[in-house]
């Protein structure tokens, strides 16, 4: 059975934004979710449209070990490997212009978390629910500390 490949536009449909600018922590977490089904060259160019995409991956990542690293059931193989993955995207978030090949690091780098996430998923089920909990929590807060900070200015 063959996976049918999404296109760019296809993927916009999918996690819901009309375009690339609109893409959140929340909704890149979708899009990563969607990445065995595209093609390497549609996440280069859509990759490419995501002035922040290398800080979004780092982000997620750092979420996803933090959670890993709660979860009894998960090995210390599969920990290490994603601390890898984080301190790699946590370097080249650094990094103010990343070439050719960094840009092929990251998407590889999180193809490989997609793919650990599934394992567990797979293997323990409710990680990604708690992921998208604790990516949608983390956006929930940085929503009403900016409430707050709206609130108190418009007062003043």
């Amino acid at each position: 059975m063959t996976v049918q490949l999404l296109s760019e536009e296809q993927v916009k449909h999918k996690i819901g934004i009309s375009n690339w600018k609109e893409l959140s922590k929340e909704k890149f977490f979708e899009f990563l979710k969607l990445s065995p089904q595209i093609d390497k060259e549609v996440h280069m160019k859509i990759l490419e449209q995501v002035p922040n995409y290398v800080e979004l991956a780092n982000q997620i990542s750092q979420n996803i070990l933090v959670l890993a690293e709660q979860k009894k059931e998960i090995t210390s193989q599969t920990l290490s490997i994603l601390k890898a993955i984080s301190e790699s995207l946590t370097d080249l978030a650094k990094k103010e212009f990343l070439t050719p090949e960094e840009r092929n690091s990251v998407l590889d780098r999180l193809m490989e978390m997609v793919r650990i996430v599934e394992k567990i998923e797979e293997r323990h089920g409710g990680f990604i629910k708690d992921m998208v909990m604790v990516i949608g929590g983390i956006g929930a807060f940085a929503l009403a500390v900016v409430a707050v900070v709206f609130g108190v200015q418009k007062k003043t």
